[in-house]
């Protein structure tokens, strides 16, 4: 098993999955998390409310995802999905967090945040039997991406809530959001040179 994951842990492109899925873990489970203390907090709705939100924010994540095995059904390249998820998920973050926005938009910015990011987890699972360097590595590839998002969402939600706290509301946390975004964006660049040196 040392091996194994020693092995695995030298292969910059299964590095470049685990990268991905951070950054889209942590930004999604942090939005998850803070939309209903905004709505109740900032907004006067009750719990109800709050709840079937946060269970509308989980739901549209769904057909995001099967979207994702589409796009891979017909050949949208896997580096693509992870760059494409993160542009949009930096792009709705912004309105998101812009306050001067009607709840309107804001809301429709958080569902469609949750839809086109439920991309990216079909675009990194499905490179797991792609850059193992055996099928025994398969395993432990998988097991590297789940820790990776454990890790995000114990320390990503805790991070954009300090910003929030430190500098002057839920606004401060869209640098945080955004920084995210660029890394995951970079993460899909990756992929692609990768995968490019895998087929040659």
């Amino acid at each position: 098993s040392l091996r194994l994951l020693t092995e695995s842990l030298t292969r910059p492109g299964i590095l470049a999955l685990c990268v991905a899925f951070v950054c889209y873990v942590g930004q999604w489970s942090s939005l998850m998390i803070w939309l209903p203390t905004f709505v109740m907090d900032e907004r006067g709705m009750d719990s109800t409310a709050a709840s079937l939100l946060t269970a509308l924010f989980v739901a549209v994540n769904i057909p995001g995802n099967l979207l994702g095995g589409v796009l891979m059904q017909r050949g949208m390249p896997r580096w693509a999905m992870v760059a494409g998820g993160s542009i949009a998920m930096g792009a709705m973050a912004f309105g998101v967090f812009a306050s001067a926005l009607p709840d309107a938009w804001r809301l429709v910015s958080v569902l469609v945040f949750s839809f086109l990011g439920g991309v990216i987890p079909s675009a990194v699972f499905s490179g797991a039997p792609v850059h193992a360097r055996s099928p025994q590595h398969i395993g432990t590839t998988n097991g590297m991406i789940m820790q990776a998002s454990h890790l995000s969402q114990s320390v990503m939600p805790i991070l954009i809530a300090w910003a929030a706290s430190r500098m002057g509301g839920w606004g401060a946390s869209l640098g945080t959001m955004l920084a995210l975004a660029a890394i995951g964006l970079l993460a899909g660049f990756a992929l692609r040179g990768f995968e490019r040196g895998l087929r040659h």
